[in-house]
């Protein structure tokens, strides 16, 4: 009882985990694949329908479905990854690209969908 008052307990501040850095940066990098695999997919398509007759690429429109169908796993690992990532301590500048990235991809498999681009 006659000791002074206790010290006040100091809490250090919160580190990110060892993989919150990685995963958001996995997110991200799946997620512009994927988006670009789509893109691709997309052109070479509606390329090679329109200008395939008059140009012979060396690139044929049966490529365009397993392109598209590539960027689907890469897309899925991106979106997730992502939506991790971004709730999780890591850089803002990683969580603007992720997110871009990722709603992106969205939005070209639902314009795919509803459009019918492929």
């Amino acid at each position: 009882m006659t000791d002074g008052p206790s010290p006040p307990i100091e809490y250090e501040p919160l580190r990110p985990g060892r993989g919150a850095a990685r995963l958001i940066r996995v997110g991200a990098f799946s997620a512009v694949i994927a988006d670009l695999a789509l893109l691709a997919a997309i052109f070479i398509w509606n390329g090679g329908r329109n200008w395939g007759p008059f140009l012979s690429p060396p690139v044929t429109d049966s490529w365009a479905h397993p392109i598209a169908a590539v960027s689907l796993p890469f897309g899925l690992v991106g979106i997730f990854a992502s939506g991790v990532g971004v709730l999780r301590p890591s850089a803002v500048a990683w969580k603007v690209v992720a997110a871009l990235a990722s709603s992106g991809y969205l939005i070209g498999v639902v314009c795919v969908v509803i459009f019918g681009l492929l």
